[in-house]
């Protein structure tokens, strides 16, 4: 069997169509922070997870956004909602969705050069700092991390529940 491959995508931010705007999108990378401990008796050290790195995307638009500007910032309300589907393509033609939902805050706006006679110079790189992330392809969830509620689900497991249950939450 071949892989899929991925096609095109849409994206809407907070409500707003960026269809033919948005020209790139990068989603989070799922890292995971560790720390190495090597206790009495152990011949080497092993690392331990003691909770995952910062999630960001980041998006590409080729050139100046007012809705882009308008949803600047990580405190105050700055939170924008991003909604991505992709379409991934096998060489039969049948296509399959994935789907990625994101919330967080804008915290940079990259803009670009100004340069006559070039259409991308004037684009606009924005990195969002993200608190919750779902994932998911053919309607099933990769990935369900939401920061602030303590849920860390990796297709389907639940790294967080025992954690949760244990406070009370």
């Amino acid at each position: 069997m071949l892989p899929k491959f991925f096609k095109n995508f849409e994206v809407s931010i907070t409500g707003t169509s960026f269809r033919n705007i948005c020209e790139e999108m990068s989603l989070p990378e799922l890292t995971l922070k560790t720390e190495e401990w090597r206790g009495a008796g152990m011949d080497a050290p092993i690392e331990i997870d003691v909770g995952m790195e910062k999630l960001e995307s980041t998006l590409k638009f080729p050139s100046l956004n007012k809705e882009v500007f308008l949803l600047y910032g990580l405190q105050l309300g700055g939170s924008a909602g991003i909604i991505a589907t992709g379409a991934l393509q096998g060489q039969a033609g049948e296509s399959v969705p994935a789907k990625a939902v994101m919330q967080g805050g804008i915290k940079k706006i990259a803009s670009g050069q100004w340069k006559p006679g070039d259409m991308k110079a004037a684009g606009v790189e924005v990195t969002v700092s993200l608190s919750r992330y779902i994932l998911t392809l053919d309607s099933f969830p990769l990935a369900t991390i939401d920061i602030e509620n303590g849920i860390r689900n990796i297709a389907g497991i639940d790294y967080y529940q025992n954690i949760r249950a244990t406070l009370g939450l």
